[in-house]
């Protein structure tokens, strides 16, 4: 995965605790997400419906407490996701073909490329998850991913340095 930093309307941000202050005339990030206990996470449910405001809190305690990340982290990766599903839309394909003929689906986008059938992957994993349209199999096979197959994307995360 690879992670971008994109900023949210504000209404967006602050549903997941960041907001943006001005200070002597720079602007910074401010985070004020709790820290999610494991009960608070094993309790929270992505809505199946609604805006990304309404689902990002739920996302961003399972990724805390799944993938061990901070707010910031979380932050990062929901952001992400955000960004590449329009908002967290399950229903997500990208509408033009890549360079290898494949579309992505879902919120991260999984496509098949040459030595690489991630799409087929998650396909296979929604079937048992809910449907490829649900938020769960989403978000657990995001969640497996990250801790499997790209957990070097975790790693890369973790050494980044930030303002």
């Amino acid at each position: 995965l690879e992670f971008r930093r994109v900023l949210f309307r504000s209404e967006q941000m602050s549903s997941i605790g960041i907001s943006r202050v001005t200070e002597g005339g720079k602007e910074f990030i401010k985070y004020s997400t709790p820290t999610v206990t494991e009960e608070d996470a094993k309790k929270s449910m992505v809505p199946s419906t609604g805006s990304f405001s309404q689902k990002a809190p739920a996302v961003m305690k399972r990724l805390q407490s799944e993938l061990n990340l901070t707010r910031e982290e979380a932050a990062a990766v929901l952001g992400n996701l955000g960004h590449e599903s329009m908002g967290l839309k399950n229903a997500i394909q990208e509408g033009t073909p890549n360079r290898y003929g494949t579309r992505g689906i879902g919120w991260a986008q999984w496509t098949n490329t040459p030595g690489d059938n991630r799409r087929d992957r998650y396909e296979a994993w929604a079937a048992n998850h809910g449907g490829i349209n649900s938020e769960e199999a989403n978000l657990s096979f995001l969640i497996h991913e990250l801790k499997t197959t790209h957990s070097n994307s975790i790693a890369r995360l973790k050494q980044a340095e930030g303002p």
